[in-house]
């Protein structure tokens, strides 16, 4: 996999959430893509995946458990909580 990373999207995360953390965008073809976010040691990958350009599926991952999204934005909202915690749990 070649993650590379997107100082624009990461000035948009911020203005849309108030957070900043390091993005990286990587395509795995025309009808899947990912998305990793990083802060403070935690690491999160949104997966999308596309069908005749349009979403058809979200998934969230972190520390190797996998919860399904309805759409991206509410896989950012659960990346939000999850900074939140100090103590390194899980919402999941």
């Amino acid at each position: 996999m070649e993650w590379i990373r997107n100082p624009a999207v990461e000035d948009v995360y911020k203005e849309m959430h108030k957070i900043k953390p390091e993005v990286y965008y990587n395509r795995i073809d025309d009808n899947c893509y990912q998305v990793k976010i990083k802060k403070d040691g935690k690491e999160f990958i949104i997966t999308e995946h596309l069908k005749n350009g349009l979403p058809e599926s979200v998934t969230l991952e972190h520390n190797g458990e996998v919860k399904e999204c309805k759409r991206v934005y509410n896989a950012e909202l659960e990346i939000n909580k999850m900074l939140e915690v100090k103590d390194g749990s899980n919402f999941f």
